[in-house]
C-alpha cells in the first residue's frame, strides 16, 4: 500500500471527494472484496504519487483527484459498465460545487470512462482518453507492481467467483499483456511486477501439479 502523502490528506478533506468518499464507506455491497472503499483509497493516492512525480500542476492534480475518488462510485449502482454512472455522479457534483468549467467535467468523465476494460483480441484493454487518464489507469492497476499483489488479487478472486487456478490463469494473461502509460509508474512500480509475474507462473505450475 502506497504511503499516504501530505498532497493526499489535503485532498480526503476536498468536499467533493469526502462526499463520495463517505457514500463509497455506507453504500458500497459488502461483498465487493477488492472493488471497495480501500481501493478507491488506493487509486487516489497512486494517482497523485506518479502525478506529483512528475510535476503535474495544481488544477490537474484536483481534476485527478476527483476522477481517482469517483471512478468505482458506480458500483454503488450495479457491477456492470458502472463507468458511466460514476463519471455522472462526479459531473453532477462538481456543477453542484459551482467553480468548474465544462471542460472541466468533461476532463473528469472522459478519465473516469476510460477505466472500462474493452475487450480485443489479445484479451483486455484500455485506452486513456487524455492526458491524465493515464495516471488514473496505471494507478487503477498499480496492484501488478505491489509486494502484496497476490493478497489483493485474493480479494478480486473472491469478489469474482472465480476458482484459484482459473483466476491464476487469467491473472497471469492479464499482467503479462499489461504495459504502463507513464514512466512514473514504470519507474516505481515494473521492478516488483516483473517479481509478481514470475510468482504468478510458480503458483499455476504448483496449481497444476496438484490437479
Amino acid at each position: 500500500m502506497m504511503t499516504e502523502t501530505a498532497l493526499v490528506t489535503e485532498f480526503l478533506q476536498h468536499p467533493i471527494i469526502a462526499d463520495i468518499l463517505a457514500r463509497l464507506s455506507a453504500e458500497l455491497p459488502a461483498d465487493l472484496y477488492y472493488h471497495s472503499l480501500q481501493h478507491t483509497l488506493h487509486v487516489l493516492t497512486a494517482a497523485l504519487r506518479f502525478a506529483e512525480c512528475d510535476g503535474l500542476k495544481p488544477g490537474e492534480l484536483e481534476l485527478l483527484a476527483i476522477a481517482a475518488a469517483y471512478h468505482d462510485a458506480g458500483y454503488i449502482q450495479t457491477r456492470v459498465d458502472n463507468e458511466p454512472i460514476g463519471a455522472a455522479m462526479a459531473a453532477e457534483a462538481m456543477k453542484a460545487a459551482g467553480v468548474y468549467t465544462k471542460a472541466d467535467i468533461d476532463t473528469v468523465q472522459s478519465m473516469i470512462l476510460s477505466t472500462a476494460c474493452l475487450h480485443d483480441g489479445n484479451g483486455l484493454s484500455r485506452v486513456p482518453f487524455n492526458h491524465l487518464s493515464r495516471y488514473l489507469l496505471d494507478a487503477d492497476l498499480s496492484l501488478f507492481g505491489h509486494e502484496d499483489y497476490f493478497t489483493i488479487a485474493e480479494q478480486l478472486r473472491r469478489e469474482t467467483g472465480m476458482d484459484r487456478k482459473s483466476f491464476l490463469d487469467q491473472s497471469l494473461h492479464m499482467i503479462t499483456g499489461h504495459n504502463w502509460f507513464t514512466t512514473t509508474a514504470f519507474e516505481i512500480c515494473e521492478k516488483q511486477k516483473l517479481i509478481n509475474i514470475n510468482r504468478l507462473k510458480d503458483a499455476i505450475a504448483e496449481a497444476d501439479l496438484s490437479v
